[in-house]
């Protein structure tokens, strides 16, 4: 009862804000906008608005039509007086700018479907690549993800000093082909993503180091694109994430070795039901519908559970249906993790307020977030990479669910620089995951009891590309996990 009267009370000021006349008109208009966008209009005055269009018929159109049409929406949005930042390609949506009165433009236009609000998104912040097998594969096997682009979307990379480069990280100069950034809700884009961080750098290391300053990599042959969609205080945007999976739909056109995206951050809350998608709150939508277009095209998204602790959830986008979801353990044995206090007073809030004693090799971390979304584990405590620092290129010591998954987009990289276009995404990670170790997490009440996998990537090679595809795998890379 207290919801239907704080709609109806919503409905009310809205009406009153809005001025939209006529009572059909007004009630459609007003059910397109979604709650937290009238919340942030009315306290704020203005705010970022995610427009949703309406494609009806045109969604079987061929791309070329439908990204015509849209365009020709916003054009009309823009005759109105609509501040439109950012046009999708690959999906019914853009980004905008305004207050009440854009609103009332949004809300009349016939070929505006919905009208919601932005989400934030935050990072989640030696021994690990022989724990998975990637040294057998690179130097037995002799496949190193040579052949290969992956994508990382995160905090950017060491700037370059020397022209023609991307990056003056001597682990990663040789590996970064292109980058990009999407900030600040669609104003800012460009191609630079320089790391004031040393997050993403991090992650690109892990991936795809060559071992100069920091451990080699898992993938050492793979190239990068690097994608800044957060800032370098480990925030962002959902609205810059799915722009940015946007352009990664349009890059796949012309580079046909694009097979993985990976995207370590996530929201701040905590999902239970797997998939969230049909019950995840509407402003999540357009990053679901950029990852399932990008996943329609093969290519595998891989991103990190959180590190809240839970034992029934995980943050989104890993709690999507065509995200391949990752957590982490430990890749060798301490005396107490962390050293001292929890990890929540360690390393911030965003980490669950817990600390392990005696957590042996492969034991899951108390701040992973568990349950029926978890698809994968691999190291992800103390992990030596590349970073910033200077004037001397640097590497550092890293945790967090964040790090486990560079892990699993260098594993995939290696198998499909093995195997190339004759063995569909999903069939590969179907096997990445069926020929991993089982671990067992602690029993409660500190853990879950329940059995996952760990990536062991050396155990899947041999079997890539000679077995038949397993069945009831969808090529397209949208349906791998175990605990469907």
């Amino acid at each position: 009862m207290m919801q239907i009267r704080c709609r109806a009370l919503a409905a009310f000021v809205a009406l009153f804000l809005f001025g939209i006349s006529g009572n059909a008109r007004g009630q459609a208009g007003l059910a397109k906008l979604s709650d937290k966008v009238i919340d942030e209009v009315s306290a704020s005055g203005s705010t970022t608005l995610i427009v949703r269009l309406l494609d009806g018929e045109r969604e079987q159109a061929p791309q070329a039509r439908r990204v015509k049409n849209r365009q020709r929406i916003a054009t009309e949005l823009r005759t109105a007086g609509v501040k439109v930042s950012y046009e999708f390609q690959s999906i019914p949506y853009l980004i905008a700018k305004g207050g009440s009165r854009e609103l009332n433009v949004l809300a009349g236009h016939s070929e505006v479907e919905a009208v919601t609000a932005d989400v934030p998104v935050v990072g989640h912040l030696g021994e690990s690549s022989t724990l998975i097998g990637a040294d057998v594969v690179i130097d037995t096997a002799g496949f190193d993800g040579s052949n290969t682009i992956v994508a990382v979307l995160d905090t950017g990379i060491v700037a370059a000093t020397t022209p023609g480069q991307f990056t003056s990280h001597p682990d990663l100069n040789d590996s970064v082909i292109l980058t990009k950034r999407f900030l600040d809700q669609g104003s800012t884009t460009g191609d630079t993503a320089v790391d004031g961080n040393g997050h993403g750098t991090a992650i690109a290391g892990i991936i795809s180091s060559n071992g100069t300053v920091s451990p080699r990599g898992v993938a050492p042959g793979a190239d990068l694109v690097i994608l800044k969609v957060l800032n370098d205080d480990l925030t962002g945007f959902i609205s810059d994430v799915a722009a940015a999976v946007d352009f990664l739909f349009t890059f796949k056109n012309t580079n046909s070795r694009f097979y993985a995206a990976n995207l370590s951050f996530g929201t701040s809350e905590v999902f239970t039901d797997c998939p969230c998608d049909p019950t995840a709150p509407g402003e999540l939508s357009i990053l679901n519908d950029a990852i399932n277009a990008l996943s329609s095209r093969g290519i595998s998204i891989v991103s990190s559970v959180g590190n809240q602790g839970s034992f029934a959830g995980a943050t989104a986008p890993a709690c999507f249906s065509s995200v391949l979801s990752v957590g982490a353990v430990y890749d060798d044995a301490f005396v107490q993790a962390p050293a001292t206090g929890s990890f929540a007073s360690f390393a911030g809030g965003s980490f669950a307020d817990c600390a392990d004693t005696g957590p042996p090799v492969d034991r899951i971390p108390c701040f992973v977030n568990r349950g029926a979304c978890l698809d994968l584990l691999a190291p992800g405590y103390l992990i030596t990479s590349a970073t910033i620092g200077g004037p001397a290129p640097a590497s550092g010591t890293f945790f967090g669910t964040s790090f486990a998954v560079p892990h699993v987009v260098g594993s995939i990289a290696l198998l499909k620089g093995k195997s190339g276009f004759f063995y569909p995404l999903g069939n590969l990670i179907f096997e990445l995951i069926s020929k991993g170790i089982f671990i067992t997490d602690i029993p409660p009440p500190n853990g879950t009891g329940a059995i996952f996998k760990r990536v062991q990537v050396d155990a899947s090679e041999p079997f890539i590309p000679l077995n038949f595809p397993p069945p009831n795998v969808n090529e397209t890379g949208t349906s791998w996990s175990l605990y469907e």
